[in-house]
């Protein structure tokens, strides 16, 4: 899908070069340079204290399937996913099939995703998140009640900022909340991240977050992309997941990562989108 991003392991010689280039005196930068450090310099402070776990897929994914199955059968859905009645007319059911780039075997996970309208302010957006939260999870009660489909153990619904994107794979200036199903296991946490930096890439001037994990969450992160290559994992901070890219390769110590979408936005970042 567009909105996948990805996860790379990088050698400790690109890492120290990336962190130097991090360190570039601001005035050097144009405006959209220092705007895109801001951004990637906020999701930098939230992946300091965040959580690593797994996003469910095929079989282990079937408790979205059947809320799925209740969401079309109750408000009629179109061709597109979209529920035809309220107070579901801007929510979707999304079907994300992704793999690994070196492998055949793919996996299949389903999402919920709510269309927001495009707040003005700040403080509107943060109500306008909460209040399509809500509106996911009184779906998922209402499931439960009339659908009588229960939730099983060890997992739990995991919500993304994100935005639509164009026909091109391109962010939009319209932002959505998507649902996922996470297992509980926590794969890394705060106290297995010994830094976390945000980079700008010379090419195209990108932003990304550089990682460096602790030998024990080196360990950790080595066992789980080994045995799960192809399979998303999910990083959450503040109650949220930031992104959820696929596990393209085994990692280890030192991370890369891509966050191309939802950050926690200021007044200039709200004017820059026209919302």
């Amino acid at each position: 899908m567009g909105f996948s991003t990805r996860l790379l392991l990088i050698s400790s010689l690109l890492f120290t070069w990336a962190l130097a280039c991090s360190g570039k005196n601001e005035r050097g930068m144009n405006a959209e340079e220092k705007k895109e450090l801001q951004r990637v310099g906020k999701l930098a402070d939230s992946a300091r204290k965040a959580f690593f776990q797994l996003v469910e897929s095929g079989d282990s994914d079937l408790y979205m399937i059947k809320v799925g199955r209740y969401f079309r059968s109750t408000y009629h859905i179109t061709e597109m996913g979209q529920g035809r009645s309220e107070p579901y007319t801007d929510t979707f059911i999304i079907r994300d099939v992704y793999k690994a780039r070196n492998s055949q075997e793919k996996h299949t996970s389903y999402y919920f995703e709510v269309h927001l309208p495009r707040a003005t302010t700040p403080t509107r957006q943060v109500f306008e998140f909460q209040k399509a939260r809500q509106k996911l999870e009184q779906l998922f009660a209402e499931a439960l009640e009339k659908g009588d489909i229960n939730r099983p153990t060890g997992v739990y619904i995991g919500y993304q900022k994100d935005f639509v994107l164009d026909k091109d794979g391109n962010n939009t200036p319209t932002p959505l909340l998507r649902a996922m199903l996470l297992r509980s296991e926590v794969i890394i946490e705060g106290r297995h991240i010994n830094r976390a930096d945000p980079v700008l890439l010379p090419r195209g001037r990108k932003g990304v977050v550089s990682i460096i994990l602790t030998d024990e969450g080196a360990r950790k992160m080595e066992r789980m992309t080994a045995a799960h290559q192809g399979w998303k994992m999910a990083i959450i901070a503040d109650g949220w997941v930031l992104v959820a890219p696929v596990i393209q390769d085994r990692m280890g110590k030192y991370l890369q990562i891509t966050m191309p979408g939802w950050a926690p936005f200021d007044a200039d970042q709200t004017s820059s989108r026209k919302e």
